[in-house]
């Protein structure tokens, strides 16, 4: 858990504990009516209604705490999925520079090789990159551009297309 993450909760829990504070006294209030010889049934009321107050607005604290809670234990479990799915990735640089985090081929299984990229992948988002031109990946999350070589060849390929209409001389 991280210290802001920390910080977040005791921020969200603080509301809750001042209410829980003002309905304590509530009650001791109503308590203390009570034990009067001639309790004054109105200032019960009262003090009755702001109780009731109070609890309501605990309560709501209360859910706000749990929520956050949940959300938290969420992104840890995010989290600690993450990290058991980073484990079977590598970051290499590739020949022609880019940093990726490619498929260690010890945890490749049935799955082909393939390459993450490295800005999603540190803000713990797996993100294949797909090819998109020579030697060139592209990733659909956040639009960053990796070079690798493909595999077919060393260059830019050139072609020649025939033209009926054009026959070479000017």
């Amino acid at each position: 858990m991280k210290l802001k993450d920390i910080a977040a909760l005791i921020g969200v829990a603080e509301p809750g504990i001042a209410t829980l504070k003002v309905a304590t006294e509530t009650a001791q209030n109503i308590k203390a009516l009570i034990t009067k010889p001639n309790p004054d049934l109105h200032a019960m009321q009262k003090e009755i209604a702001a109780l009731y107050e109070e609890i309501v607005v605990t309560k709501q604290a209360y859910v706000a705490l749990y929520d956050a809670l949940l959300e938290l234990q969420q992104k840890e479990k995010k989290a600690q999925t993450f990290k058991a799915e980073a484990a079977r990735y590598a970051m290499t640089k590739t020949e022609l520079g880019s940093t990726v985090f490619s498929l260690r081929p010890a945890y490749a299984g049935d799955e082909p090789a393939h390459d993450l990229c490295a800005t999603c992948f540190q803000n713990e988002v797996k993100s294949i990159l797909q090819p998109v031109a020579h030697n060139t990946l592209k990733c659909g999350q956040c639009g960053g551009t990796f070079y690798k070589p493909d595999g077919q060849d060393s260059g830019i390929r050139i072609g020649r297309v025939q033209r009926p209409d054009f026959d070479g001389f000017i």
